[in-house]
Parts: structure tokens; C-alpha cells; sequence
């Protein structure tokens, strides 16, 4: 209703709305008289209040100046605080804070402070901040040269000006990150879960579930570098949200042979720096160590295998050195599809094989100079024995 009428007391008028509590959404005020409509989630209450002012007497609406108070949308309660300075005439100032009572004699700009600190403070930045003011009612609304107006969050009076406005204040949003540890450190392997196998996160946290947040990548060195596009090793999983969140993230691996450091930012300054060190590949053979390691293959037709082990990550080649004494052909097998990267490329565990054709030579200990490998950066000298008196048989001369 828009006005009620207490017994034997005054008649009040229909203000505004003020509600508190909605699942995931800021808190409301609303001059109209119908409530608004509200979300309900599964925790909290809702609360909500019809607010009414004293209209039967010498108050808000009597004509003879402007009615000013502070409102805290979030808490739903009326702020009792300096909140305003009176410009042209900053006289004004000390009765409009104690009192809320602008005199109209002139035009006057009430400008309203940017934020309420408490005393003593809450969190550093659990405050009320400036949204907005409202105007409650308007003695004037058609008369243009006393009409309240707002004007870049400033409450605009006219000479002659009355009526009613509040200033709207709201606590300030502040979202938090962090991680288990920060900075975040990783070997040059490319990771997306933790040693448990649980998804890699970093933790949001706001303090109103309706606080909006967004994430953006810094550069860690140097300090105070601008926000700079996402790095080609890190990926989240979300750059924005709602409330208190969890981000999933991955990382490749580290192939540059240098170490790589970001930061992960929110919007009031917080973040976490993820440090991913070079890619270290180890690479062990089926022969040697030490290196050079030496094959001595039987004089008969062979095949030849040797096993490459090293990580998933790891990428390794193959390669004949120039100067073999017959033609080698290499054929490569690992984690790697078939056509997918450069011929005799691996990847992770892996073989080399070739074959080689029967030595014509019946000493069994004379010894054949092959070729030489390259595989995963270690060298393989191939020779081949004689066949010996096992070995192949030679065709009859005609």
C-alpha cells in the first residue's frame, strides 16, 4: 500500500524496497510499490522491508528543504555517518550529515563520499562504497526550475528545491585467489591433474555471493608489467564468474629450454604465479651406457632392435650418419601415430630397428664396420661379424 496511517499517530508514505538475500544476486531496492520479484536459493534467508516515511508533518515533503539520508543496500539498514559535502556552500555540509536537512535558499550539488570506512575497519576492504542516489519523492517533479535531479552521482538541488533522496551504498566486492601453494611450481611435463589425479585448481573466493569476477594473465617478470594475453603454456578452465568459485587449469609441456612464469590476476590486485620449469628429457637406450656403445650383429640375415626409454613427453630422433659402408633403413615405433611428425621421430618408449643382410665373410671373428646411429642423442656403433662355419653357403662355381 502507499500510505498507512498509524493510530493516533502520523500518516506514512510508501518509500521503497529494500531486499536482501536473493540465491546468487546483489541486494534490491525498488521505489515501486510492488514487491520485486527475488531468487531463493538453498541457504540464507531473504529478507525484506518496506520502508515509510512521515509525510503528516513538518518533514520530508513540507517545502521548506531537502531531506537527505544513507542507505546500505547490502545490510538493508539506514547508515548513520558523515557521508556528504554541500558544494558551492560547504556550510551546509555539517547539518546535512547530523541532521539530513539541505537548505533549499539555493542551488547546491550534494555530492556524496565514494565509501563509508568503518571504525574500527572490518576487512580491508569489507566497506560500504557509493552506488547511487534515489530520489523518494519530489515536490516538484514538473517544474524544471526546482526539480531534484541526479547528475554523475551527484543529487543536483534547484533554489526552492524540497523533497526526499537517499544515497545507496553497497559493500564493496573484493575476490580472492589462491592455490596450495603460491607460487604454483611444475617440472616441463605437461600437467593437468595433481599427483592424487584430482583436477588441477585455483580457488575464487568473493566476499558476497553476488560479487562478479574475472581472471586475467600478468606477466611475473617484470613486476608490474600489463595485463598481457594468455600464455601458450597455461589454460584455464573459466576467466569469469559469480561467488565463490573453483577455475580448473592445465599446463603443456616446457620445450622453449627455459623457465616460464605467469600470473593469474583477479581484478582488485590478488594472484597466484604458476613457475613451470624447462623440460629436463633423460634418454636410455637397450645398449650402453657407457657411449659410444658398440653392437656386434651375427654375420647372418638380422634384424636389429634397440629400445629407447625416457618420458611420455619426451621427444627424440633417429638418424644414420653420414658414411655407412651398405644403405640403412631405419623404421621408427612409439607413442607417435604413424605419418603424424618427421620421418624417424619418437615419442615417450620407443624402438629403432633396421635390418641387415648376411656377411659374406666366413671368419667368424673378422668384424664389419656398419654404420653409425644417432638415437635419442646417444651414438650406436653397428658392426657385423663373419658368418662362420654356420654361416650362409655359398652357390657352386658352374
Amino acid at each position: 500500500m502507499n500510505q498507512v496511517v498509524v493510530p493516533n499517530g502520523p500518516t506514512l508514505q510508501f518509500a521503497f524496497w529494500s531486499i536482501t538475500g536473493g540465491a546468487g544476486a546483489p541486494p534490491i531496492v525498488s521505489t515501486h510499490p510492488v514487491p520485486p520479484s527475488v531468487t531463493v536459493g538453498t541457504t540464507g534467508d531473504i529478507v525484506g522491508t518496506a520502508w515509510y516515511f512521515d509525510i503528516s508533518g513538518g518533514g520530508p515533503g513540507s517545502g521548506s528543504e531537502v531531506d537527505i539520508d544513507a542507505f546500505n543496500e547490502s545490510t538493508g539498514e539506514f547508515v548513520l555517518d558523515n557521508f556528504v559535502t554541500i558544494q558551492p556552500d560547504a556550510s551546509l555540509s555539517a547539518e546535512a550529515n547530523l541532521n539530513g536537512d539541505v537548505s533549499n535558499t539555493n542551488a547546491e550539488n550534494i555530492v556524496a563520499f565514494q565509501d563509508l570506512p568503518q571504525t574500527p575497519p572490518a576487512l580491508p576492504v569489507d566497506y560500504p562504497v557509493f552506488d547511487d542516489w534515489m530520489i523518494i519523492s519530489d515536490d516538484n517533479p514538473t517544474d524544471l526550475q526546482k526539480k531534484l535531479n541526479i547528475a554523475g552521482g551527484t543529487l543536483v538541488t534547484q533554489k526552492n528545491s524540497s523533497g526526499l533522496a537517499f544515497a545507496l551504498y553497497e559493500l564493496q566486492c573484493d575476490t580472492s585467489i589462491s592455490a596450495t601453494s603460491n607460487p604454483l611450481i611444475f617440472d616441463g611435463h605437461a600437467h593437468t591433474a595433481d599427483a592424487g589425479g584430482n583436477p588441477l585448481t585455483l580457488n575464487i573466493s568473493t566476499s558476497q555471493v553476488y560479487c562478479k569476477w574475472s581472471l586475467f594473465f600478468m606477466s611475473a617478470a617484470p613486476l608490474g608489467a600489463p595485463p598481457s594475453a594468455p600464455p601458450n603454456f597455461v589454460t584455464l578452465g573459466s576467466t569469469s564468474g559469480t561467488g565463490s568459485s573453483t577455475v580448473t587449469y592445465s599446463l603443456n609441456e616446457n620445450t622453449t629450454g627455459k623457465k616460464r612464469a605467469v600470473r593469474v590476476c583477479t581484478s582488485l590486485g590478488h594472484y597466484v604465479t604458476i613457475i613451470q620449469q624447462p623440460l629436463v628429457c633423460q634418454y636410455a637406450l637397450s645398449v650402453g651406457p657407457p657411449y659410444p656403445a658398440t653392437i656386434e650383429a651375427p654375420g647372418k640375415n638380422e634384424t636389429v632392435l634397440i629400445e629407447v626409454f625416457t618420458s611420455p613427453d619426451c621427444y627424440w630422433t633417429a638418424s644414420v650418419v653420414p658414411g655407412a659402408a651398405r644403405p640403412i633403413a631405419l623404421h621408427v615405433a612409439s607413442l607417435l601415430p604413424p605419418g603424424s611428425m618427421p620421418a624417424n621421430t619418437g615419442l615417450g618408449n620407443g624402438t629403432v630397428s633396421f635390418g641387415l643382410a648376411g656377411n659374406g665373410n666366413p671368419d667368424p671373428k673378422a668384424k664389419m664396420f656398419i654404420c653409425k646411429l644417432i638415437i635419442a642423442g646417444h651414438e650406436v656403433q653397428v658392426y657385423q661379424m663373419g658368418h662362420g662355419p654356420f654361416g650362409p653357403i655359398k652357390p657352386k662355381q658352374p
